[in-house]
């Protein structure tokens, strides 16, 4: 990547090419705007803030692209420092909207690569917003906010990029997190939300091996749940009702492991999970058939307790 450093070397001397009724005070304070910039210094970016800021408003400097480039890249300094991981910017969207303002203007190429790369960084740092969000504080709506963002940024600077893939592997992380959170607070929102992730993965790949496998253990898991709380928690007459919903969750549970299994039938995991569920839908045959099934693959399965969870 080029130098800042250089980039407004060169975007001065554009600059310095202007007519001589425009050089002066406004060029005097695009020129010290780029020298406080380049010290790096904290309060040396403030003032720069401040003076870039009347050179764009300025009628002699506000319809050259350096001025709006130099503006963004100033910002930017600003924004590292203080609302590098908010996830509503206003410092954010003013570097954004100056580089939007340059390419208006039709910068040459040296500028246009700055403004692009200026663009990716941002976009890259929704990207890494999305994983904090999740793996920091597990807030999947801000997580997926800024992962939005990240797309959409991204997009406009390369229009035909492919996010299939890295959709996968984005909510697959979120259901991950989720399973965790699931088997510490057995939560109902919590497992909402690794459903949903996994059907988002579904919707893309029908066939994902991971979410089939992930949804279909979720599904167990939560009717597990339910078996656990037949012990201690429901009124007879409701019994029954949560025997037919732990009967709905396994043959669900059927529906998408058998996938896995139908694709690779020397799956392990899907091998195993099969035990489970037919064992808890007390189908005797194929239970017997998924235990020899197991001892096959040399996995150890607990032959006790139905309400083993996987």
């Amino acid at each position: 990547m080029i130098a800042k450093r250089n980039i407004f070397k060169f975007l001065l001397f554009g600059f310095l090419l202007l007519s001589g009724a425009r050089l002066g005070a406004q060029i005097e304070s695009l020129a010290r705007a780029q020298n406080l910039l380049n010290t790096k210094q904290p309060d040396k970016i403030d003032q720069a803030v401040f003076t870039i800021d009347s050179v764009i408003k300025h009628k002699d400097t506000k319809g050259d692209f350096v001025s709006w480039t130099t503006r963004a890249a100033i910002y930017y300094e600003v924004y590292k420092r203080a609302d590098k991981y908010r996830l509503n910017s206003p410092i954010r969207d003013t570097i954004i909207s100056s580089i939007h303002h340059s390419d208006n203007l039709k910068p040459d190429s040296t500028t246009r690569v700055y403004n692009q790369k200026l663009l990716i960084t941002l976009a890259q740092g929704y990207y890494n917003m999305n994983i904090r969000f999740l793996q920091d504080s597990g807030n999947a709506e801000k997580s997926l906010m800024a992962y939005n963002r990240y797309k959409s940024m991204y997009k406009e600077i390369f229009p035909k990029t492919d996010f299939k893939a890295k959709d996968i592997e984005y909510y697959l992380a979120v259901s991950t997190v989720y399973n965790d959170k699931y088997a510490k607070d057995s939560s109902e929102k919590t497992i909402l939300v690794s459903k949903k992730a996994y059907e988002k993965v579904l919707e893309i790949d029908p066939d994902n091996r991971s979410a089939n496998l992930g949804i279909g253990l979720l599904n167990y898991n939560e009717a597990t749940v339910l078996i656990k709380q037949l012990e201690y928690e429901v009124e007879l007459d409701q019994i029954e009702v949560v025997q037919d919903n732990v009967v709905k969750l396994a043959k669900q549970s059927e529906q998408y492991i058998l996938k896995v299994y139908n694709a690779n039938k020397s799956d392990a995991k899907a091998v195993e999970a099969l035990y489970y569920v037919y064992r808890m839908l007390m189908d005797k045959v194929k239970f017997e058939d998924f235990k020899k099934k197991c001892s096959e693959l040399g996995i150890t399965v607990n032959d006790e307790t139905a309400s083993q969870q996987k």
